[in-house]
């Protein structure tokens, strides 16, 4: 009992500093056994289901952005900041996520799957779990550089140019990571 009325914390309105702080000391395959053990306490009304799936979403969703090579490097607070300031959508296989010369100004993080760069019709890159496109346009302030398709299903944590910038104006190592991969 003592174990599970610690997950009434999260339900009963951890603050993002808290789950932040219990993220970073957990490990959070342990942190989801953990929850879905003590999915039954949670799902007894609409309100706590639904706190229930968020914070199961914030924890996978943090595992897989922990994988991302962009973050190895830096303090997991970094992470945190990137995953509550983006947006997650999926596509599916075959989708076109960027068209090349598109005037679209959003940083993307491949969470799940697979995608194609193409450039002028040619494959030229294939792009995996942890890895990030769409810094070019972005950095050089140019239309989109390259098409980008799903080679299979992906989940992709996707982040608008002003939160972009706000992001890196406060981790000038992190924007001096991104630009070298973008020169690259």
């Amino acid at each position: 009992r003592a174990r599970n009325s610690f997950w009434l914390a999260p339900m009963a309105g951890i603050t993002d500093v808290c789950f932040r702080k219990l993220m970073d000391e957990m490990n959070a395959g342990v942190l989801i056994s953990e929850l879905v053990s003590a999915k039954g306490l949670f799902y007894n009304s609409e309100k706590t289901k639904n706190d229930y799936d968020k914070i199961i979403s914030r924890v996978e969703i943090s595992r897989f952005v922990s994988t991302a090579n962009i973050f190895k490097d830096f303090p997991p607070e970094v992470m945190n900041i990137f995953v509550e300031s983006g947006d997650l959508i999926n596509f599916p296989k075959g989708h076109n996520i960027v068209a090349q010369g598109e005037k679209d100004k959003t940083f993307y993080l491949l969470l799940k799957g697979e995608v194609e760069i193409l450039k002028d019709g040619e494959i030229c890159a294939t792009l995996g779990q942890g890895s990030f496109f769409g810094e070019v346009a972005l950095l050089a302030d140019v239309p989109r550089t390259a098409d980008v398709k799903s080679k299979e299903d992906c989940l992709i944590l996707f982040i608008e140019d002003k939160d972009f910038w706000r992001i890196l104006s406060n981790n000038l190592d992190l924007a001096m990571y991104i630009e070298s991969v973008g020169r690259n």
